[in-house]
């Protein structure tokens, strides 16, 4: 039997699972698996309508003003290769820091999210990058100058709701792999993992596309491999224990943020990094149709 309690609230529906797809001798050990995670709903706004500091979706960042390393052209902004990457996220700690799932981030200031996305990029980038920018700093700015603005790098902002959610991993990952499964019972466990995600409402219409925590999600599985971290990476904590940080799903029609084609955008940390509040440490990938 596993050490791990099952999460409130999850244990009962674990059950029902189990019993309902012929796993009830797993019924213990995917009850441990189950993560809890934080979903995000969106609602499109105005940027003069988001308080600077406040957690939003595209937009404008709000910005460090004290970190000369980060200049862009002036301003603060993030760059890759001599390019600014697109801003995508930005997150009040504070908001988040009643949350289960964010109990390892710190419990004050922002995290930013930039990404290199072929859609609106610059040619010259070559290959997708990112960055994830931590700061504690009360008094942010926020660009209000072309000179300070990257052209054709913003998508429409939109305020954003958080809720608790709990997330199990889709049948691919490596997380089921230990459990040494035959075949049998890893169609068993799918079964059960897409009527997970009807229950908690992760694949209705009008459902949360976007999420912190958890695990991501592979609508592929499972065909499509996990991504594995980047060597430099790997060699410094290893290939295991990697968490799900944040998912953003494609959501041209709302944002005109296209991901791929109609695709995922993940960024993973490990725990390692997580307690050193070091967002260098971690990688992206990309889940398309």
């Amino acid at each position: 039997m596993s050490e791990t309690t099952p999460r409130v609230g999850t244990s009962d529906t674990i059950s029902l699972l189990c019993q309902k797809h012929g796993l009830r001798g797993y019924r213990d050990e995917i009850a441990a698996l189950v993560r809890p995670a934080v979903d995000i709903t969106f609602t499109p706004s105005s940027i003069e309508e988001i308080a600077i500091g406040e957690s939003r979706i595209g937009g404008l960042p709000d910005l460090p003003t004290n970190d000369k390393g980060l200049c862009w052209r002036g301003t603060y902004w993030p760059e890759i290769n001599g390019y600014a990457p697109e801003f995508f996220a930005q997150f009040d700690l504070k908001q988040l820091r009643a949350f289960e799932a964010c109990s390892q981030l710190p419990a004050t200031g922002s995290l930013l999210f930039f990404f290199t996305n072929s859609g609106k990029s610059h040619a010259k980038y070559g290959r997708r990058g990112h960055r994830i920018l931590y700061t504690n700093e009360e008094h942010l700015h926020r660009p209000s100058e072309d000179w300070e603005m990257p052209e054709n790098l913003r998508y429409r902002p939109a305020k954003l709701t958080f809720r608790d959610s709990w997330k199990l991993p889709y049948v691919g990952h490596s997380a089921i792999q230990k459990l040494e499964m035959e075949q049998e019972l890893l169609d068993r466990y799918d079964a059960l993992y897409r009527d997970w995600r009807v229950y908690y409402g992760i694949c209705l219409p009008g459902a949360p596309r976007a999420w912190l925590f958890g695990y991501d999600d592979k609508f592929n599985c499972p065909e499509n491999p996990e991504q594995e971290p980047p060597p430099a990476l790997e060699a410094e904590v290893g290939r295991q224990g990697w968490h799900h940080l944040l998912q953003l799903a494609d959501e041209h029609e709302l944002l005109d943020m296209s991901i791929g084609d109609l695709g995922h955008l993940n960024f993973h940390i490990h725990p390692h990094y997580l307690a050193a509040c070091d967002f260098n440490g971690t990688y992206f990938s990309i889940e398309t149709t």
